[in-house]
């Protein structure tokens, strides 16, 4: 439905009402500054293998590490900690982990009004546990985050408000397709720069029903092949032949083999996924990027004038813990940006350089 909106004309224009169905006992401040993000906060386990190998379907030596996360709320809090005012619009149940996910927004200093509080009968708050390898490259990880399907397109209509204040808007795909592609049509009538974090393989995906409207994406390697194959699927797009090579490499052995792309083929499909988010509809400010992350082997970047691969061995800092490290990149790009910067080279390695400290403090938090 969305997609064909999309897909087969112009953006619809709305109407947007000033009512609020967020908490009516809290005051928006719309006071225009810094960045808002929408999406996920949760509850996040962490465990590392501390042995040299893997063994599956057997118990594994390692350290866990427990506390607050979700993709969004990570970006929001490192947001925060470069000095950038920030808001967060995300959805918890009124449990435990809830009540510890709001108490340490507000520490932070993250501006919580647009977080919406459920009732602990029948909902739950957003859990997310993961099993890295030794060198921090992510094994499994379950997420549970029913929850955000609660936040609909009307709230963000409600919040048309805070968005106008925003300088920039940040999402992660937590939400439902409907609800971001309403977020990325608004942004887009305000005229607002609309980042986008794909979050996952499975959710990545949402992204190309309203692909057109995002100026700056940053997915990993196969949240990139994801994206790719639902824009195929959706409007029968031709891929160049660097998909179906990568596509083969990566089936049934995406830990090993990830490794072992060529870079030049992840260049190839990112200006494939940029040419496909039509940079003709660019804000003239930001243009359109993909930052495609991979790990340890560091980022390839697709803009307007190519490729670039910024490789990790530039960081000189150790990659023992991935977790997090994409949405410090995300949150670098976003302050540069919400402070008037414009996406360079040097912004993208000062980002970069930042996701790299966020590593080194996670595997202190390890050690």
């Amino acid at each position: 439905m969305f997609a064909a909106r999309l897909l087969g004309k112009s953006a619809k224009k709305y109407f947007f009402p000033s009512f609020s169905r967020l908490n009516s006992s809290v005051s928006l401040d719309d006071t225009p500054r810094g960045v808002i993000v929408f999406g996920g906060a949760a509850f996040d386990s962490i465990s590392t293998v501390t042995s040299h190998s893997l063994n599956m379907n057997a118990s594994n030596p390692g350290v866990t590490y427990t506390g607050l996360g979700g993709v969004a709320r990570n970006v929001a809090e490192k947001l925060c900690t470069q000095g950038t005012h920030v808001s967060l619009i995300s959805i918890v149940a009124d449990d435990d982990a809830g009540q510890n996910i709001v108490s340490g927004l507000r520490k932070l200093g993250i501006d919580t009004s647009g977080v919406r509080i459920l009732s602990a009968e029948g909902h739950r708050s957003a859990r997310y546990t993961a099993i890295h390898a030794g060198d921090g490259e992510l094994i499994v990880s379950v997420a549970d985050m029913d929850i955000f399907t609660k936040f609909e397109p009307a709230d963000v209509r409600a919040l048309s408000g805070k968005i106008t204040a925003s300088n920039v808007v940040v999402a992660d795909a937590n939400f439902n397709a409907d609800t971001l592609f309403e977020l990325a049509n608004i942004c887009q009538q305000l005229e607002k720069p609309f980042f986008f974090e794909p979050t996952s393989d499975h959710k990545a995906g949402r992204a190309a029903s309203y692909i057109q409207l995002i100026d700056i994406i940053k997915p990993n390697l196969t949240e990139l092949m994801s994206i790719l194959a639902s824009l195929r699927k959706l409007s029968g797009v031709t891929l160049p032949a660097s998909f179906d090579r990568t596509a083969k490499a990566l089936h049934g052995n995406v830990y090993d083999a990830a490794r072992d792309i060529p870079v030049g083929d992840v260049g190839e499909l990112a200006m494939e996924l940029r040419r496909l988010m039509r940079p003709d509809r660019s804000h003239a400010s930001v243009g359109k990027h993909v930052v495609c992350s991979l790990g340890s082997r560091g980022i390839v970047w697709a803009s307007a004038g190519g490729v670039a691969h910024v490789p990790a061995s530039e960081l000189r800092l150790p990659s023992l813990n991935t977790n997090g490290a994409g949405d410090a990149l995300m949150s670098g790009l976003a302050a540069h940006v919400s402070g008037g910067g414009i996406i360079d080279l040097s912004a993208l390695k000062a980002s970069v350089q930042l996701a790299a400290q966020h590593i080194l403090a996670q595997s202190q938090k390890l050690d």
